[in-house]
């Protein structure tokens, strides 16, 4: 990160290599109407101690960024419920960070991307860069964790579909449709499993309105969250929060 040439360089640079050695979690940039978050989600269903993992990667990428280019993000976004002390969050990024969100990022301009990293080196990179593409002999993960990993980061963002997954895996729908098919999975069914897999995360550790997380998970109504939730795990969003 420290060799790219920018923000968007270096952070793309650890999006990119980190499900190298990661199954579990995905580090995720994404730009809307000139805003950029820099993001970080637990996707393996059922892991503990979610938001102190969360709050930790936060605080990293957040010395990553003063580092890099010397800039600090406006926002802090973080989806656990407010603490009873949020000094040691003050004290840390110097303002409160906004808690019962729908995500864990950094929330910045997205012009900030284009700001150049301090001392980086063009031919240490091009060396790093061949030392790294050999990496890639390593097992890769399969389609189906491809696609579950990025789908965790998106299914809080609007126009989640198999088009644009396609095109960001460089790939035609039907192609990718036929490969996740071939390992017994389907887009849809995956939808599905991310959205489910977040519901729970918001339900269990934010105070989120259930409005809200049906809104953010891109429903237009409550009760199609509320019918969808209740297909996936046998009860009412309201009933599985309070267990």
């Amino acid at each position: 990160m420290h060799t790219a040439p920018t923000l968007k360089d270096a952070i793309l640079d650890l999006c990119t290599n980190q499900r190298r050695y990661v199954r579990g979690a995905v580090t995720y940039l994404v730009i809307q109407d000139d805003v950029a978050f820099w993001g970080y989600a637990v996707h393996y269903p059922g892991v503990q101690a979610v938001d102190q993992i969360s709050d930790g990667a936060i605080a990293i990428g957040f010395n990553m960024m003063r580092e890099l280019v010397g800039a600090a993000p406006e926002e802090v976004r973080t989806s656990r419920r407010t603490p009873s002390n949020v000094e040691p969050y003050r004290r840390f990024f110097g303002f409160v960070p906004r808690f019962d969100a729908e995500q864990h990022a950094l929330v910045f301009p997205a012009s900030l991307l284009d700001r150049p990293v301090r001392g980086a080196n063009g031919e240490l990179r091009r060396i790093l860069e061949k030392s790294i593409a050999a990496y890639w002999a390593v097992e890769q993960p399969c389609v189906t964790d491809t696609v579950t990993r990025m789908l965790r980061a998106r299914v809080i963002f609007p126009d989640v579909s198999l088009e644009e997954v396609a095109s960001e895996l460089s790939v035609r729908p039907r192609t990718l449709n036929r490969r996740l098919q071939a390992e017994g999975k389907s887009f849809r069914e995956l939808v599905n499993q991310s959205r489910f897999e977040v519901a729970r995360q918001l339900l269990a550790g934010t105070r989120m309105d259930i409005t809200d997380i049906a809104l953010a998970l891109g429903y237009a109504e409550l009760s199609g969250f509320s019918h969808a939730f209740q297909r996936w795990s046998g009860v009412a969003p309201s009933e599985w929060r309070s267990n």
